[in-house]
């Protein structure tokens, strides 16, 4: 039987690797030879090896664009024990984490758009 992490470090390490992404995110889509499907195919690609690689359960990764879903990708499950997929319904139980992400993807949004 293969062992599942904790809860607790479920969210580490999903903290960890998403807040690796960001930095991978906002510059492949920020540079000016690449397309925004190019782009999301190389995050989805480099979201999907590092929950893999760190036997994450399942995780969900969202892109908006003036507050609509451009693109998404999900990843294994969302509820072991009834074997239920991760999809757009699916809560995660993060606290007050996403709101460091909010931040960095405000602060980091602002450095380009001033950078342009």
């Amino acid at each position: 039987m293969q062992k599942f992490f904790t809860t607790g470090s479920i969210l580490f390490f999903t903290f960890f690797a998403i807040l690796t992404l960001f930095p991978a995110i906002f510059y492949l889509i920020s540079a000016q030879d690449i397309h925004f499907e190019d782009a999301w195919a190389q995050t989805e690609s480099i979201f999907h090896k590092n929950l893999q690689e760190k036997n994450i359960v399942g995780g969900a990764l969202l892109f908006f664009d003036e507050g609509t879903v451009k693109a998404d990708y999900f990843y294994g499950l969302a509820d072991i024990s009834e074997q239920r997929p991760v999809d757009e319904n699916t809560i995660f139980h993060w606290a007050s984490n996403t709101k460091t992400f909010t931040a960095i993807a405000i602060n980091l949004s602002s450095i380009n758009n001033s950078a342009g």
